[in-house]
């Protein structure tokens, strides 16, 4: 046999086996989970030096591309949140209690809401994150990492955050299932009466006859009329 034919029936036999032994695998992988939706405050700056530089809203712009690429979370946009914020007169920081993080993320429709706080001593910054439960306002993880002062050290202490993160998701309070529509009986025509049909002539005649009979008078038995007198 040439060859070229046992190179081809080879490679029909190993693509065969292939789809074989990876059909069933593949049909068997469980559906991919839904991202848990959050909302992520600008860090609170707790140091002069962090404050000067503006480190709360750069760990946040960090986070929220982090949070996004893991695949994990679905983060809200900062306009929607900062338009929640502006409404409740509640600044950018997140040092905000339990209730307030809970009050804006019923407000954006979020699971969780992910708050913290940065600090930099010279050339060290300290990243403090905690996770709020919207449904009960309560801290459900807190996680920390440190950084070098560049920019490049803190994206990576950001991403080890959203790392860590992600194995406390479990614990925030999975959503409401949606209450099916109700469906609406139809209502049954109701049945009307129905119509007698008109009685047949000889039942009407049959009818009628007792009436005439009952007009007629009736003698006593014995009696007979008396013939009419001959004239």
């Amino acid at each position: 046999m040439p060859i070229r034919v046992l190179t081809l029936t080879f490679v029909l036999v190993l693509a065969l086996a292939v789809s074989v032994i990876g059909g069933p695998a593949a049909a068997q992988q469980p559906p991919q989970a839904k991202p848990f939706k959050i909302a992520i405050l600008e860090f609170d700056a707790v140091t002069d030096e962090a404050l000067k530089e503006n480190l709360g809203r750069v760990t946040a712009e960090f986070l929220i591309t982090s949070a996004v690429n893991s695949g994990s979370f679905s983060v809200v946009e900062r306009a929607a949140l900062k338009k929640v914020l502006d409404e409740m007169q509640f600044g950018q920081g997140s040092n905000a209690p339990g209730t307030v993080a809970q009050a804006i993320g019923s407000m954006v429709g979020a699971q969780g809401v992910l708050t913290g706080s940065v600090a930099k001593n010279g050339s060290s910054v300290r990243l403090d994150a905690r996770l709020v439960d919207v449904a009960t306002g309560n801290i459900v993880a807190a996680r920390n990492a440190y950084a070098k002062a560049d920019l490049r050290s803190i994206a990576t202490a950001a991403e080890l955050l959203v790392n860590q993160l992600e194995g406390d998701l479990s614990r925030l309070t999975p959503p409401a299932p949606k209450p099916e529509p109700e469906v609406k009986a139809e209502a049954k025509p109701e049945a009307k009466p129905e119509a007698k049909p008109e009685a047949r002539a000889d039942e009407k005649q049959a009818e009628a006859k007792p009436q005439e009979d009952q007009g007629r008078s009736v003698l006593p038995q014995g009696e007979q009329t008396a013939p009419a007198a001959p004239q």
